[in-house]
């Protein structure tokens, strides 16, 4: 809806104002520095909004991009292909495969990864694959944190987190306990990436008003030292062991994950 002004009004401005804090904060990866198509791969991609807008964003900006997004719902992709028709853009394709499957086939070489709002260990998949497949950037938006918040709630059950000593006032409150998982986990993710040689930062996504699901880990291949990433692998292993959680994601990125 628009004002007398021209101006978005309500529910659409605020839906504005998210897609252009989206990209401003997309805009200033080394992606977009070097020559050639960049490849955006949107995994878990539902409809796809935000990555449409950034790719015609690039294209506006004269800069050459393909989309490629994936979902397992066959339904989804056939909505989301409609949508890309109507707005014109023709270098965007979409599969319909688990995250894992399009990792393990992937058609060509990835620039960006994006995930936005995949679900619990889907955001885990997504980062795996954005690994594996060379991934220069990888952007998540991480949604409801469930697998450590239940292995932590096991283990403080059974008296067996060695946290307990110093987060007991934490553990003993559902809720707390609740967003203090989602808290470790995203440090996980971020220690994680590290340790694989990306330069991890976590920022927020959109206002907390809009959404508490506003959390984003981006990350960009770097020529990290050994020695750097060792210390984030260490950092990683503390905080897992600290919390007696085992992470999805190092069983996804299988070989890649550093040696235990």
């Amino acid at each position: 809806m628009y004002g007398k002004n021209g101006q978005l009004l309500g529910e659409a401005a605020a839906k504005h104002r998210q897609v252009q804090h989206y990209i401003e904060l997309l805009r200033h990866l080394p992606v977009w520095d070097r020559p050639g198509e960049v490849h955006v791969v949107d995994a878990g991609c539902g409809k796809a909004y935000l990555s449409l807008a950034l790719c015609l964003w690039a294209e506006l900006n004269r800069l050459p991009v393909r989309l490629t997004g994936v979902d397992s719902s066959p339904e989804v992709i056939a909505t989301v292909q409609g949508i890309a028709s109507r707005v014109g853009f023709a270098n965007a394709s979409f599969e319909a495969a688990s995250i894992e499957q399009y990792a393990a086939s992937p058609a060509g070489p990835v620039d960006l990864l994006l995930s936005l709002h995949a679900c619990d260990t889907a955001t885990d998949e997504a980062l795996a694959a954005g690994v594996r497949l060379g991934a220069k950037a990888i952007v998540l938006v991480p949604c409801c944190h469930q697998e450590l918040s239940d292995q932590i709630a096991a283990g403080a059950k059974a008296g067996a987190l060695p946290a307990s000593a110093h987060w007991q006032p934490a553990l003993a409150k559902g809720l707390l306990q609740h967003r203090l998982a989602d808290v470790i986990t995203d440090s996980l993710r971020a220690a994680a990436l590290e340790s694989l040689g990306y330069q991890a930062d976590v920022l927020e996504f959109v206002s907390p008003e809009a959404t508490a699901r506003n959390l984003m880990i981006r990350a960009v291949a770097t020529t990290a030292a050994a020695s750097r990433r060792r210390d984030a692998y260490a950092r990683y292993r503390a905080l897992a062991d600290e919390w007696a959680v085992a992470p999805s994601l190092e069983r996804l990125l299988g070989p890649l994950w550093p040696p235990q």
